[in-house]
């Protein structure tokens, strides 16, 4: 059998009428599956769909199991939280499979499932083969965290702790490499480059941190929301007074409403090479408990109108906090 490879649309054969369809994400699949209505009969249940991991460079199959649903028939194992949807059949058309890794792919059979509450009969399955989307593909990096819609995963693995209690396996499956992309990309800055950042709020030590020792070879700048009274500046400002990296940063006071940019521009010579942006802020420990969705590579196309306006942003609305004397100068690469 031929190494299988992503897709981001796979479909089945049709088999009776029903046929599959898998929308392929990096950490996740949307299962989808249709049928006319011919071939509903009057002891259809639903649907069940089982899913087998295979690894990635082997092909060697690892488990297999029924996808898990928490509704069910009354009398249908009632003591328990979620149940196979082989006894506790899908009643709708489509079903979400966040559990996927990139160091397997996968293999799911949707059948219909007919009988009665107790004694479900499957059909003859439909087949789709899905391998996730590679985190890195053409020079762009997309990267999703665990947040608020993990919270059931997260309540078993972690048995309802507070990452604080658990410590840095929680945060790094929270994380699932958001944050640590923007750290690799400021980090991977060659020398002599320079990084210009805006953002609206900043309030995270260890991205303080890496733009700081990065400041020692780069040229860093960081354009950021500060609206007179406003909570999120105080606590942007409590931050970078702590790091002591206030000659880095530029107040941006003339804010309308919120200055809501996210984004890192990494430059040489004054021409935009790459970018990191996305949804997420700096937010510490805050950036893992809400969804957030960053990518960053190496593609100048989205790199030149975000130096557009992080100029802006820097000359017309800011101040730069401090002395005039004390602001960063162009590096040669810069």
């Amino acid at each position: 059998m031929p190494k299988p490879h992503y897709v981001p649309v796979v479909r089945s054969d049709v088999n009776q009428g029903l046929q599959a369809v898998a929308m392929v994400g990096t950490y996740s699949a949307i299962i989808a599956w249709n049928c006319p209505k011919s071939s509903i009969s009057k002891d259809h249940l639903g649907f069940a769909v089982k899913r087998r991991d295979f690894d990635a460079k082997t092909g060697r199959e690892l488990k297999a199991g029924f996808l898990l649903s928490d509704k069910r028939f009354e009398g249908v194992k009632e003591d328990v939280n979620e149940v196979g949807s082989d006894e506790a059949p899908f009643q709708r058309f489509r079903w979400n499979d966040y559990g996927l890794n990139q160091d397997k792919y996968y293999e799911y059979e949707v059948y219909a499932a007919k009988g009665e509450p107790g004694a479900v009969k499957l059909g003859k399955p439909v087949k789709l083969t899905v391998v996730p989307s590679p985190e890195m593909q053409r020079g762009v990096g997309v990267y999703v965290n665990r947040g608020v819609t993990s919270a059931r995963a997260y309540l078993k693995r972690f048995r309802n702790k507070h990452p604080n209690e658990v410590g840095e396996e929680a945060y790094g499956w929270l994380s699932r490499g958001l944050k640590e992309s923007l750290l690799r990309f400021v980090n991977d800055t060659p020398d002599g480059h320079a990084l210009h950042v805006c953002i609206y709020e900043f309030f995270d030590e260890a991205i303080a941190e890496s733009l700081k020792a990065a400041a020692k070879r780069v040229d860093v700048q960081i354009v950021y929301h500060a609206k007179p009274g406003d909570k999120a500046t105080r606590e942007s400002v409590h931050l970078i007074e702590a790091a002591k990296i206030k000659r880095l940063t530029i107040a941006r006071t003339r804010t309308g409403g919120i200055s809501h940019n996210k984004f890192v521009v990494r430059l040489k010579g004054g021409e935009p090479l790459a970018v990191w942006t996305g949804t997420s802020n700096f937010l510490g420990e805050r950036i893992l408990l809400s969804d957030q969705c960053c990518a960053g590579g190496s593609r100048q196309g989205p790199s030149r109108p975000l130096r557009r306006l992080f100029s802006g942003a820097r000359s017309r609305y800011s101040a730069w906090q401090g002395q005039r004397q004390r602001r960063p100068r162009p590096r040669s690469g810069g």
